[in-house]
């Protein structure tokens, strides 16, 4: 029973780490999505013959 404290310790490290992870992984992605996005809105608005 003593170990259990250590255990718990031990999964709420691995949560914390996974949840900033996938949050900066996510800024990064929306970053890189808007940053896409506006360029497909800049080509598209100065050329709108091409697809």
């Amino acid at each position: 029973m003593s170990s259990l404290p250590y255990y718990i310790a031990i999964l709420l490290i691995i949560c914390v780490t996974f949840i900033s992870f996938s949050l900066m992984l996510d800024l990064f992605e929306m970053r890189e999505w808007m940053h896409h996005t506006t360029h497909f809105l800049e080509t598209t608005l100065k050329d709108p013959d091409t697809p």
